[in-house]
């Protein structure tokens, strides 16, 4: 897993790639943590705090599509 940040939004291959936007006026961590939930698709049971973001991150095992 690898996640690169660019200051310009780059031109990907969506179908070797996952990309998501996050608004750079957000600043509130709970604004935050809810603009991830939403963006990367989370499961329904995550719990809105770090814990359950690195969670998420780092076992992929919630996502049905494996490409």
């Amino acid at each position: 897993m690898s996640f690169k940040f660019y200051e310009k939004y780059p031109s990907l291959d969506i179908s070797q790639a996952f990309c998501a936007r996050i608004d750079p006026e957000i600043r509130l961590s709970s604004e935050l943590l809810k603009s991830f939930y939403y963006l990367l698709w989370f499961p329904g049971y995550f719990g809105f705090n770090w814990d359950a973001l690195n969670d998420c991150l780092c076992d992929f095992s919630w996502i049905d599509s494996k490409k």
